[in-house]
């Protein structure tokens, strides 16, 4: 029998439900999703980002670094860890030179991925 994409979705937003992640409604366009993960990437590094937000072009470096031109297989590689990457952080160069990295997941313990100490939600 075939699902339907909606049946599927509401499916996977229950799944992830019980694993702690809560469903946001609002975050339905490409933009406000973008946005909400540079908010959540500032404040899990605001210790390491010394009071300076990432600029826009700081953040488009770190999204180029993360995703890039980068296959399914290497994201994968790259988002997981290996011998080759750190797995749930991308190093990038500030706008004053000085490079920096940042901490986006965890992929050894999900525990920390849904809420931050900080009281930011997953």
């Amino acid at each position: 029998m075939v699902q339907t994409e909606s049946k599927l979705e509401n499916q996977l937003i229950a799944q992830l439900g019980k694993s702690g992640w809560q469903f946001r409604p609002e975050l339905n366009h490409y933009s406000l999703i973008v946005n909400h993960f540079r908010v959540l990437l500032n404040r899990r590094n605001i210790d390491k980002l010394d009071g300076t937000l990432l600029t826009d072009q700081e953040f488009q470096r770190f999204l180029n670094e993360i995703v890039g031109s980068k296959s399914i297989y290497q994201l994968g590689r790259y988002l997981r860890g290996d011998d080759q990457f750190q797995g749930g952080r991308a190093q990038i160069q500030r706008d004053d030179g000085s490079d920096i990295t940042l901490s986006f997941f965890d992929p050894r313990d999900a525990e920390n991925n849904g809420s931050l100490s900080n009281g930011v939600e997953g």
